[in-house]
């Protein structure tokens, strides 16, 4: 089984960053929404032309379910707390983490 892969973030407005995934480009634009008091999050796989706009950033649920996204596996983001809360501006990327389950992985979580 190969190792899943944690995607660092900051507390920062709006940024974006680049992550290899499956051996593929992937683009993720963040953004804190001041009205909503939540993440977004705007993906785009760069080597296909696959782009998912407005993905909420909420803990427990694996974020690219609703979307066909064949290309990739599970994304979560994970409360290392374990109290199954979103994360809020300041604790994304400390206590709130963004996982990558690898798509050979992805069977062996349930969500």
């Amino acid at each position: 089984m190969a190792e899943n892969i944690i995607i660092p973030l900051v507390p920062d407005y709006a940024y974006d960053q680049n992550v290899f995934l499956e051996g593929l480009n992937v683009q993720l634009s963040l953004r804190w929404n001041f009205t909503d008091a939540a993440w977004y999050m705007d993906l785009a796989i760069v080597d296909t032309g696959t782009t998912i706009r407005g993905i909420k950033l909420v803990g427990g649920k694996n974020l690219l379910e609703q979307y066909a996204v064949t290309e990739l596996g599970k994304l979560f983001m994970v409360d290392t707390e374990l109290k199954f809360e979103n994360p809020d501006f300041d604790n994304i990327g400390d206590r709130f983490k963004l996982l990558y389950v690898l798509k050979e992985n992805a069977d062996d979580i349930p969500l």
